[in-house]
């Protein structure tokens, strides 16, 4: 790990320079909250005096800039039977500024199942690409549970990691990109003087983090539960019986697909009436019949429960 410091002018003249032609996210405060507590969201920025390196709680996950609630994974054009396909992939670079330990350490367990999986999913690994990542040390709150999942410390998956030591910052380069970066903008070597700076900050920073019980305690019951969530498919339910034991005695579970079966076959059978009708090819019938099924996204093999 490379480390080296730059002057809080310098970094602003950084961020300046990322936001002439890319889109630079941070820490904005937006509201309070009923206690009249600072709300801070990760916004765009259009001014660098919007940056608020001293935030505190931000209310939404910068997990969401990787893995959205809604995107257009691709187009469709129809011409008469035929139609074409485009895909998208997002490849705008950005900058996301002011990036904790935690929320590294959870884009790396994304990481794993997203692209270190045998199906890696393209979109995610495209935002990743074109993503920089510069992270901020922070005093843990009351109720940061951090240190007890082992997130408190961060080592990889960032370009930049910023300690403030006073009027610069003391910084970890992770990513041959952070290195252009921090020496393109004034990166100066560190001195004895920032690294005692720098180890009584680290100190003071993690004399204020603790650690919780995160199993919580319990006792063995009998009981039953049913829960409704809502699935891509559609709505999922579940219900348990558990005895004295822990162990569960009864399942049920009604799976979407399971109630999608009944109108699958309605506009099947309305589906070959109507191309039977017009004449349409036995094979070019199947063919929009696979389709039609394809569109309710079935999932057979769990609807055998």
């Amino acid at each position: 790990m490379l480390y080296k410091t730059v002057t809080k002018a310098n970094f602003r003249k950084l961020v300046e320079g990322f936001m002439q032609d890319n889109e630079v996210f941070g820490p904005i405060r937006r509201e309070l909250d009923p206690q009249g507590n600072k709300i801070y969201r990760f916004l765009k920025l259009n001014d660098f005096e919007e940056l608020q390196m001293d935030d505190t709680r931000i209310y939404a996950s910068p997990k969401n800039f990787f893995l959205p609630f809604k995107e257009t994974l691709a187009t469709y054009n129809f011409v008469d039977t035929e139609w074409e396909q485009e895909i998208h992939y997002p490849v705008h670079p950005r900058v996301i500024i002011g990036m904790r330990a935690c929320d590294i350490n959870a884009l790396r367990k994304l990481d794993e199942v997203m692209l270190k999986s045998g199906y890696p999913n393209p979109y995610y690994k495209a935002r990743c690409r074109n993503t920089v990542i510069i992270g901020l040390d922070h005093e843990p709150l009351e109720d940061c549970f951090c240190r007890s999942v082992g997130a408190d410390v961060v080592f990889k998956g960032f370009d930049l990691f910023l300690t403030d030591i006073g009027d610069k910052y003391f910084v970890a380069i992770g990513s041959d990109t952070g290195y252009r970066m921090i020496d393109t903008f004034g990166g100066e070597e560190t001195t004895e003087a920032d690294q005692d700076a720098y180890k009584t900050v680290k100190k003071q920073i993690e004399s204020k983090f603790k650690t919780y019980d995160v199993a919580a305690p319990y006792e063995l019951t009998a009981f039953e539960g049913v829960s409704a969530v809502e699935a891509p498919r559609g709505i999922l339910y579940h219900y348990y019986q558990v005895g004295d034991d822990g162990i569960i005695e009864r399942a049920d579970c009604v799976i979407p697909t399971g109630q999608n079966h009944a109108n699958i076959q309605y506009d099947l059978e309305a589906l070959v009436a109507q191309m039977s009708d017009a004449g349409e090819p036995e094979e070019e019938t199947s063919r929009k019949a696979q389709m039609l099924i394809r569109a309710q996204d079935p999932c057979i093999s769990c609807s055998v429960h």
